[in-house]
């Protein structure tokens, strides 16, 4: 329509008329605003699937771990070490225990700590080397599995240059968290005397 047929139609007419055009006009906004609508709702379902992926992904180590048996059993070769006298001079000292799964099950070590600084301990099976366990030390994403009849090395570490102006005897503990449901936590002592 043109500018003479607007100019020749009646006020009445042009009121429609304009009316006409503002609903064809709400018509495409609301369209408009459905489609935006869409896309935002499309936008937010793929960032929560990217969400729960990665959820899943961070989590899987937890859930993945072999299902544990009840009849897995932990045995040490000895549950206390004397090193006698160990000088600061002398550095770092190691013993080594054997630790043995005597049940049915497989025996799962999840992780192991130690009542002071000075301690570390270590888990030795068919080749594999754990991360050293401390006082503060958390490794969750570490496990050992020992299968029935087999044994693992634990090496325990005392570094008396932790606490060099330290003298006398001197007794720490390694506690060892494993899957044994009657023992689900073993302890190994050593003792020191710990001289210039």
């Amino acid at each position: 329509m043109d500018e003479n047929e607007l100019e020749t139609l009646s006020k009445h007419k042009k009121r429609q008329l304009l009316k006409q055009l503002n609903a064809e006009k709400v018509g495409d906004d609301a369209e408009k605003a459905a489609k935006v609508s869409q896309i935002k709702k499309f936008a937010l379902y793929a960032v929560i699937v990217v969400v729960l992926v990665g959820i899943a992904f961070v989590l899987f180590p937890f859930f993945n771990k072999p299902p544990v048996g009840e009849n897995a059993k932990i045995e040490l070769s000895s549950t206390f070490f004397n090193f006698g006298n160990v000088s600061v001079r002398g550095g770092t000292v190691s013993t080594s225990f054997t630790i043995s799964n005597s049940g049915e099950d497989d025996l799962i070590i999840e992780k192991m700590e130690t009542s002071c600084m000075c301690t570390s301990a270590k888990l030795y099976f068919n080749g594999r080397e754990s991360p050293a366990f401390g006082m503060h030390s958390k490794s969750s994403f570490w496990s050992e599995t020992i299968p029935p009849g087999e044994s693992a090395e634990l090496k325990i570490f005392y570094d008396p240059t932790a606490h060099p102006e330290l003298r006398g005897s001197v007794t720490r503990v390694v506690t060892i968290y494993s899957s044994d449901s009657l023992a689900p936590q073993k302890d190994v002592k050593i003792e020191v005397t710990q001289v210039a």
